[in-house]
């Protein structure tokens, strides 16, 4: 997660709000965007990647955001900030 926002630049809402559908191959749509504009993000070949093994980690679950507290729900916004 950190990783995805460092190298794109994207906000945390923005990518506590990514979908699982919404990663496609080397690129990511943003849909919850501060302008209500749908974007196309392109991370690096690394982010690439560990996304990928993220994804394989990750599993299948009930909702398809992609990221995840320890119980498999969405991660709360606020929970980020303190991590950060």
């Amino acid at each position: 997660m950190f990783m995805l926002m460092i190298d794109t630049g994207i906000r945390l809402s923005e990518c506590i709000g990514i979908k699982t559908d919404d990663v496609r191959g080397n690129k990511i749509i943003i849909r919850n965007t501060k302008n209500l504009k749908e974007r196309t993000i392109y991370p690096a070949t690394k982010t690439q990647d560990a996304i990928a093994k993220y994804l394989m980690l990750r599993g299948q679950l009930h909702h398809h955001f992609l990221f995840v507290n320890n119980v498999d729900e969405p991660l709360p916004r606020r929970r980020v900030q303190t991590r950060f």
